[in-house]
């Protein structure tokens, strides 16, 4: 064959060469898309875990503290009320929260139990302190296990702020892992006093990190004035931003002006995608 007539052949394959690239280019970046809306979707929920174990608290204790018997349940006017035992052990300076079979708001339920051990006064008080554990605690089919170290540090003439240090480790069903480190202020902006927790709203700042065995990620994240209105079941406002590892792009997660919905977007390379808080996707 002369190599004129050769001529067209080897421009028609390196066509479809260039186009089976082209397309495989395209399926990689839009399976990269996913991914990280999935990881931002993860993050995002593993955040909203960690606030709503706070505002529990904050429940148990303020629910407990006119008590007689040591036990009470949640107030009437809480998502969870109705489901929840709370036991207080005064000689051992310990609240036991019992959930059983308890959906919140957002459609998640809770079982099992969260361990307040606790000393230098209640919820309000200047210096308090509690360790928080949890036994047989369940949110869906995700176990949730760890460690929470919190300290009021006042002050209490116009509003508190605590300082909480937290070791969370969440495994799946399937028995992959995520687990999340993280060292945060949580500040009482608006119901300062109320034993009222509906009308309590926090902002929170501070730091995490977070890995996901499922996938071999791992990511270092920064909140700045996250705002969890107890009043509502999601994350308002604020925003994550997440450095990831393996020199992947960073992330930044925002939730929004205010409205209470289970919205946020996530901004990767000027590119911005919205994603869903309640995805299902514990």
């Amino acid at each position: 064959m002369k190599l004129k007539n050769l001529f067209p052949m080897i421009l028609a394959g390196a066509g479809i060469f260039a186009m089976t690239l082209g397309s495989g280019c395209k399926k990689e970046n839009e399976s990269t898309d996913e991914d990280f809306s999935a990881e931002a979707q993860d993050i995002s929920q593993s955040e909203d875990i960690s606030t709503s174990i706070d505002n529990m608290i904050a429940e148990a204790f303020i629910s407990n503290s006119g008590s007689v018997d040591g036990r009470s349940s949640f107030p009437s006017n809480s998502d969870l009320s109705g489901c929840v035992t709370v036991t207080r052990d005064t000689p051992n300076s310990t609240i036991t929260i019992h959930f059983d079979h308890c959906v919140g708001r957002n459609g998640h339920m809770r079982d099992g139990y969260i361990i307040i051990t606790y000393s230098g006064g209640n919820y309000w008080t200047m210096g308090a302190q509690w360790d928080v554990t949890f036994d047989d605690f369940y949110i869906d089919d995700m176990a949730v296990t760890g460690s929470r170290h919190v300290e009021n540090m006042g002050p209490e003439s116009n509003g508190c702020t605590w300082n909480i240090d937290a070791n969370l480790v969440f495994t799946r069903s399937n028995a992959s892992v995520r687990t999340w480190s993280s060292t945060r202020t949580r500040e009482i902006i608006e119901g300062y006093g109320d034993n009222n927790c509906s009308n309590h709203v926090y902002k929170i700042n501070g730091t995490a990190s977070h890995s996901d065995r499922q996938n071999d990620k791992s990511d270092d994240l920064t909140f700045n004035d996250i705002i969890r209105d107890l009043d509502c079941a999601y994350l308002t406002s604020g925003t994550i931003t997440v450095i990831r590892n393996n020199s992947r792009p960073q992330l930044v997660i925002d939730f929004g002006n205010g409205d209470c919905d289970d919205l946020a977007t996530v901004t990767r390379n000027g590119r911005t995608r919205t994603i869903h808080l309640d995805g299902g996707r514990h």
